[in-house]
């Protein structure tokens, strides 16, 4: 996510990630809700806003869904959409994470060409 993300100027993207809630949700500026999400070593603060629907309770421990807009100055992921994961999803991530990858590559070799 971060790696791809400096090219949020040419291609407009969201992401969506599989990590395990690391933190309880606090209160933040703007009535926003934050907390962090791990994948192995990387970690990722995360802002959601209930705007149109709430933030479902998530329980530290748990792989969470998340949908987002990656903010790369300020190191943080503001979610759209954000729940449990389900298991199938989970075993199917990294396969997702690979055919991602190597259609952004593509992408941005046609990017490079322009």
């Amino acid at each position: 996510m971060r790696h791809w993300s400096r090219y949020k100027d040419k291609v407009p993207y969201f992401f969506e990630i599989f990590a395990t809630l690391d933190s309880a949700v606090t209160l933040g500026r703007h009535g926003s809700k934050n907390f962090l999400l791990r994948d192995g070593k990387e970690v990722v603060q995360c802002i959601f806003y209930e705007n149109e629907q709430e933030l479902p309770r998530l329980i530290r421990g748990q792989v969470h869904r998340c949908v987002g807009n990656y903010d790369r100055h300020g190191d943080v992921l503001v979610c759209v959409s954000v729940r449990s994961a389900q298991p199938s999803e989970v075993r199917n991530s990294q396969e997702a994470v690979k055919a991602c990858d190597a259609h952004m590559r593509k992408l941005v070799r046609l990017l490079c060409e322009v």
